[in-house]
Formats: structure tokens, C-alpha cells, sequence
């Protein structure tokens, strides 16, 4: 077994408990304008803040590893980079999510089929019609990350960095077209 197929299934395995632990009906609407400049802002805020946090502890870090000397000659450079960091990453905090329009999809998994909403326009389809496509995780831990439903309209991918509740309602999906015939691809990366 290849480890891409491996990694499918153990996805797909995660999916399907998921689903389990989540009864129907569920909906995932596509983030705000507002929640996904929020969470860029996240994002990039774990990454700088903490970099400079880290900068400004490093002295300390040496010191207590017992080299004195070699912390002194890096202490200046290490305070002076950690409000260059903090700057860089206030800046980029400042610009996240600019860009960004809400698509405004709605998808709704119901026991009898699936409900999309976009664009004003409603479309139902039933679940072994569906063909999807499954993103795996590159960690064991959290195998599934989200699913690709694949429409004449163009895909849409559920995950939770585009939709507010969209991994626990694309595993709903995945659970529902499996047990209903639908078709079942990993996404090739």
C-alpha cells in the first residue's frame, strides 16, 4: 500500500467518525469578510509575535545554559531583532484578509440529500450523485482535513480556513456519499 493511499484512507477513516459524533442536519457557510481577516491576523500573529517573544527570551535561555559570554555577544542582537519581528508582524497583521470577498455559499448535508446556496441560486443533489475529492493531513493525528466536492458550477473545497464549519460538514458529506455510492478520490497535491 502507498503511503498517499494510506493516507486517504486513514482520512477518510477520521471522517467518518467525525460524522458519527455529529448528527445531521449540518450547514457550513463560507467565512465573512470579517472572520477570515480575523483569522489571517491569527495566523500570522502566532508566527511573529511568538518569533519576537522567542528573540527577547533567547539571552535568558543562554545565559541559564552556561555560556555568560556567548550570551552578552548575543543579547544585543537579539534585543535589537525582536522589535524589527514584532514590526514586521504588526504590519502584516495590519494587511491580512485585505483582498478577500465572501463568496457566500451555504451547504447544507440533510439525511435525503444536499443543499448548496450561492450566488441566490439553490441546488439540491443527492449524495450518491456526488464525486469528491479528500484532502488528507500530513500528520497522523488529524488525518482529515477536508473535502472537495466536485459541481458543475466548479469545486468546493470544505475546510475550516474558507468556511465556518466546513470539516465537520464535509465529513458529514464524505460519511453519507460513501454509504451512498458516491465516487471517492484522495487530492493529489
Amino acid at each position: 500500500m502507498s503511503d498517499t493511499q494510506e493516507r486517504h484512507e486513514k482520512a477518510v477513516a477520521q471522517a467518518i467518525e467525525i460524522a458519527g459524533r455529529n448528527p445531521l442536519p449540518l450547514a457550513a457557510r463560507s467565512l465573512t469578510a470579517a472572520e477570515n481577516r480575523a483569522l489571517q491576523r491569527k495566523e500570522v500573529g502566532c508566527l511573529f509575535d511568538g518569533g519576537a517573544m522567542l528573540l527577547l527570551l533567547m539571552p535568558l535561555m543562554l545565559f541559564m545554559s552556561g555560556d555568560p559570554v556567548f550570551a552578552w555577544r548575543v543579547a544585543p542582537w537579539c534585543l535589537g531583532a525582536a522589535p524589527l519581528v514584532w514590526a514586521i508582524g504588526w504590519l502584516l497583521k495590519w494587511r491580512a484578509g485585505r483582498g478577500y470577498v465572501d463568496p457566500r455559499i451555504e451547504v447544507e448535508a440533510a439525511e435525503d440529500g444536499l443543499t448548496i446556496r450561492r450566488g441566490g441560486m439553490a441546488e439540491r443533489l443527492d449524495y450518491a450523485a456526488l464525486s469528491l475529492r479528500v484532502r488528507p493531513g500530513a500528520f497522523d493525528r488529524n488525518p482529515f482535513l477536508s473535502v472537495a466536492l466536485e459541481l458543475a458550477g466548479g469545486p468546493i473545497e470544505l475546510d475550516n480556513s474558507r468556511f465556518k464549519r466546513g470539516r465537520t460538514t464535509g465529513a458529514a458529506i464524505l460519511a453519507r456519499a460513501l454509504a451512498g455510492g458516491g465516487r471517492i478520490s484522495p487530492i493529489e497535491d
